[in-house]
């Protein structure tokens, strides 16, 4: 990741929820401070009544990482659309990692110009979707393999029959050829001893 960030977030854009029918959704947003000083933070939600966000803010010592925990209240339906957005903010401050929830509030009241903010958008994927398909077991391969053996050793037998017929036609076809030729033959011939006893009976 990028130094000139102070604050490292992961994920950086979008925040992602499985649904479960009726149950409380978990899910998580890393911070990791990433400047030589003092990072406060807060985390806030265009719907603040439908999540849990703990911790909600705090202070970073420098290279100090937090999980931060998000809780989507139960539903009772797949919603069709989510327009939910976190808004990640942080400033620079003088603050102990261990001061009290007045003092970060008022050094946020009293910062406001200091501040930056990254949002993280809401996506709601339903229980199954993020599922990998399982991997097709050995079994199924192998019957796919020893399908296209048969259908190719089938596609030659039917080249071999389909030659075997076509020289079969082909022998036939001379042999038809040569039996027309000697009657052709035959038929000038008998037209021609016809012709001449007609001449010689003429004589």
């Amino acid at each position: 990741m990028d130094k000139e960030y102070a604050l490292l977030m992961e994920p950086n854009s979008v925040i992602a929820f499985k649904f479960v029918p009726k149950a409380s959704i978990t899910s998580s947003i890393h911070l990791k401070n990433n400047s030589p000083s003092n990072i406060a933070f807060k985390i806030r939600v265009t719907a603040p009544n439908s999540y849990y966000v703990r911790p909600n803010q705090g202070v970073l010592l420098p290279n100090e990482e937090i999980k931060v925990n998000v809780i989507l209240r139960p539903l009772d339906t797949f919603p069709t659309g989510c327009p939910d957005k976190f808004l990640v903010q942080h400033a620079v401050t003088d603050l102990p990692s261990n001061c009290k929830q007045n003092e970060i509030t008022e050094f946020w009241e009293k910062n406001k110009d200091k501040i930056k903010s990254a949002k993280l958008a809401v996506f709601l994927m339903e229980d199954s979707s993020d599922i990998d398909p399982p991997a097709s077991p050995p079994s199924v391969i192998h019957e796919k393999i020893e399908e296209k053996v048969i259908v190719k050793n089938s596609m030659q037998d039917n080249m071999e029959r389909t030659s075997t017929i076509d020289f079969k036609l082909a022998r036939e076809e001379n042999i038809e050829k040569k039996r027309n030729s000697r009657l052709k033959i035959m038929m000038i011939a008998l037209v021609f001893v016809v012709c001449v006893v007609v001449i010689m009976q003429i004589i």
